[in-house]
């Protein structure tokens, strides 16, 4: 059986997380203690089938009724919790952004920033990646399959971009309310290489890493440079 990775970097604050990014919050009824602690047990049993359906299928080979059969609960279980799929798989994101932008958050750069920096960098961005395929996996699909997906990526883009900003003055100048269209477009064609590369590092074994960490490290320095 799959499981959820439980990873233990600095988890950045619920606060930073771009809200299309964060599910619906399930309401808060009259409950005895009791039912409030089953109708959470069934809400995790369902997250936990969900990721389990997704990592073994895909999100869109996974249906609601396999989900639901995984979890030991019915149908009317799921919607008393989830409106729909792409809603519950949401929620079963909600432990993963703080994660990821911790992860993203984490680089110490010098001045300027060298080739180990990024290395190192690029090291935590490795493992969690790896330790977290089926989260990547899905987020592949729903940008193809669902209308608020298509939107996620470049949410987590211009997130990280803005993080970025908070260690790197040209990170903060390029997206900057009044930054312009070039600007915008450098600091975006950059991270997108930086993702590429990150991902190809993580899942293509036979990748040349000291030469993605050479180019990353070029790429960066050239950024910080032409916008400083």
């Amino acid at each position: 059986m799959v499981t959820i990775q439980s990873l233990e970097p600095k988890v950045s604050s619920k606060s930073e997380i771009p809200a299309l990014l964060l599910p619906t919050q399930p309401a808060v009824s009259g409950r005895t203690e009791l039912q409030q602690r089953q109708k959470q047990s069934s809400r995790e049993k369902l997250l936990a089938a969900a990721y389990d359906a997704f990592a073994e299928s895909s999100y869109a080979g996974a249906a609601v009724d396999d989900i639901v059969k995984r979890a030991g609960v019915n149908r009317s279980t799921f919607y008393r919790h989830f409106d729909s799929k792409f809603a519950m798989t949401k929620a079963l994101f909600d432990q993963f952004w703080p994660r990821l932008f911790a992860e993203y958050d984490a680089v110490r750069p010098s001045d300027p920033i060298t080739d180990g920096d990024i290395d190192r960098w690029v090291e935590g961005l490795i493992g969690f990646y790896r330790a977290n395929r089926p989260f990547y996996d899905i987020i592949v699909q729903i940008a193809s399959l669902e209308p608020e997906g298509m939107q996620w990526e470049e949410t987590i883009r211009q997130a990280v971009i803005r993080m970025l900003g908070e260690r790197f003055p040209a990170f903060a100048r390029a997206s900057a309310p009044d930054a312009s269209a070039d600007a915008r477009l450098r600091v975006r064609m950059l991270m997108i290489q930086f993702e590429f590369c990150v991902f190809d590092l993580a899942f293509r074994p036979n990748t040349d890493h000291a030469a993605i960490v050479a180019f990353l490290g070029e790429q960066f320095r050239g950024f910080l440079a032409r916008s400083s």
